[in-house]
């Protein structure tokens, strides 16, 4: 329905990613190819957190791969939450983790 929130592009694409995961927990090929491509971000997304290792910011005993791990489950919370409560600021996302990474320092 036009003027519909849901009908924007915002919405639109988590709204296919809940669907796309949806169907591929019927959907074998589906499934290979979800597996795929998640596989090639958390590479990349690896090879982020391994520049910041050797640039310093992250220490020299973090795990590379939970990093990227975590930081996918971040994105795909806030796509599934968008999808399904419609318009979240970016902001209050890195805020909230800014957060969370400051637990336990007192900042």
């Amino acid at each position: 329905m036009p003027g519909d929130p849901g009908h924007t592009g915002e919405r639109l694409f988590p709204r296919l990613m809940i669907q796309v995961w949806t169907e591929s927990t019927r959907t074998p090929a589906l499934t290979g190819v979800l597996t795929d491509g998640y596989a090639k971000i958390r590479t990349a997304w690896g090879g982020m957190a391994e520049s910041c290792k050797d640039a310093g910011p992250l220490p020299e005993d973090a795990d590379v791969d939970a990093r990227a791990r975590a930081m996918i489950a971040l994105v795909q919370g806030f796509a599934a939450q968008t999808a399904l409560l419609g318009d979240i600021p970016p902001q209050m996302l890195a805020d909230g983790t800014r957060a969370l990474m400051n637990v336990g320092r007192g900042q």
